[in-house]
């Protein structure tokens, strides 16, 4: 007997410890079951139901947690205000979790996908014979968005949509200060939880040159909005100048008045202060057009 409590208990600290509800629960019926939030439980009950004429029912976080609380249910969490749970509708939303898939994996050729969820914003009993998918703009920089499908007589039906997976993504090993170049020595790779970001992360690192816009902390995501091309040349530096003058090959040293990545037209300054401009092939190296 006392073992069978003991095997009890360890099973249902396994089923609850840091458990996080989601925001949006299917439900086949207008039934919210224990077993909706924890689908291993062994000794199910109705926690509530669904109003008649109703497809959807949103509960306060804290007053769910509050039920479950008085079924010993304690160690549990939310990450949101509302929980939702919604009749699931009769449709086949596999053209969009295809969709989905495409559209993340193109913008992320790093990521695995653990599950992708679709929940209609409101019951559906069917789709348009005919319909195009359409997202936001920027809808991949988000975990959690909403997209839609347009039919052929402009109706639209919308969708909430979660991703859940994760992600290879550049990060600093260290300090980088502004305009520090970047590399092996200074970033690192490591794999994160798919979340929400303010720009595309780097997912490789590139054989070009590049530095950072601004100071980086230690172990921050690299974006594409905190790289630029490598400066090879710096303002106020001596640079090499190099001169074909009609098959004659001239070089002479000169001060940068400009900063200037492979290719850019910058400003010199020879020693007896004329000026002339020069394009950047080189690391500390320019040449006279």
């Amino acid at each position: 007997m006392l073992l069978r409590t003991i095997l009890f208990f360890f099973i249902s600290f396994h089923l609850y410890a840091q458990t996080t509800l989601k925001e949006v629960y299917s439900i086949k019926n207008n039934e919210v079951h224990l077993s909706d939030l924890f689908p291993q439980i062994q000794k199910d009950q109705i926690l509530f139901t669904v109003d008649n004429y109703k497809h959807s029912k949103r509960i306060k976080s804290k007053d769910l947690l509050a039920i479950l609380k008085k079924l010993g249910i304690k160690e549990v969490k939310t990450s949101s205000y509302y929980v939702n749970f919604q009749i699931s509708s009769p449709i086949d939303t596999t053209p969009l979790h295809k969709f989905l898939d495409n559209y993340y994996k193109e913008k992320y050729p790093t990521i695995i996908f653990n599950n992708i969820q679709v929940h209609s914003r409101g019951y559906i009993d069917k789709l348009p014979n005919n319909y195009s998918i359409e997202i936001r703009e920027n809808s991949y920089l988000r975990s959690k968005n909403i997209i839609n499908i347009k039919s052929d007589t402009g109706k639209k039906l919308f969708f909430n949509y979660s991703i859940h997976a994760s992600i290879k993504v550049l990060i600093t090993k260290k300090t980088i200060q502004r305009h520090g170049e970047l590399s092996l020595l200074n970033t690192k790779f490591k794999t994160i939880k798919f979340d929400n970001f303010r720009a595309l992360p780097i997912m490789e690192f590139h054989k070009k040159s590049y530095q950072v816009a601004r100071t980086m902390k230690m172990d921050k995501i690299l974006t594409i909005r905190d790289i630029q091309k490598l400066d090879l040349v710096r303002r106020n530096s001596m640079v090499s100048v190099e001169l074909d003058n009609n098959g004659i090959f001239i070089t002479f040293q000169a001060k940068a008045l400009q900063s200037g990545t492979l290719g850019d037209i910058i400003t010199i300054q020879k020693t007896n202060l004329k000026r002339l401009q020069a394009r950047v092939i080189g690391r500390k190296r320019v040449q006279i057009q």
